[in-house]
């Protein structure tokens, strides 16, 4: 006879302990994957912040010598470019010059949701003083 209580009958002794090792596994994983998603579209967010500082300095710099929207647009759609952003739009207002950057977050998923396409279409602005 088999005792109840120490017998070799039907031996689980490592099943709870791998379930929730299991459990503990794939919620680690999927607590990574969204931050990887949040953290990609915040690091999107503050590199197109310098990148616009940058390209509204190099435009308003191009500004003040040839006095045309049309050729500081040329130059910062050509370093903006070169930093993998696109150029929204380029306005003069009071004697600054607005540049407006977009770029898009390179997600893994949320570009792929449509209520939250908004949150990887990333698009900020910088203004600099170009008048003399």
């Amino acid at each position: 006879m088999i005792d109840r209580w120490h017998g070799r009958g039907d031996d689980e002794s490592g099943g709870i302990i791998t379930g929730w090792l299991i459990q503990l596994v794939v919620f680690l994983a999927v607590v990574a994957f969204v931050a990887f998603e949040v953290i990609t579209v915040v690091v999107t967010n503050v590199s197109l912040d310098d990148t616009a500082r940058e390209v509204a300095r190099a435009a308003g710099d191009e500004y003040r010598v040839a006095r045309s929207i049309e050729v500081a647009t040329a130059t910062a759609t050509e370093v903006a470019a070169q930093r993998d952003a696109r150029v929204v739009e380029v306005t003069e207002q009071d004697g600054d010059l607005i540049v407006e950057l977009g770029k898009d977050a390179p997600t893994l998923v949320i570009h792929r949701i449509g209520p939250l396409q908004n949150l990887v279409n990333v698009t900020t602005s910088a203004r600099v003083a170009w008048a003399p």
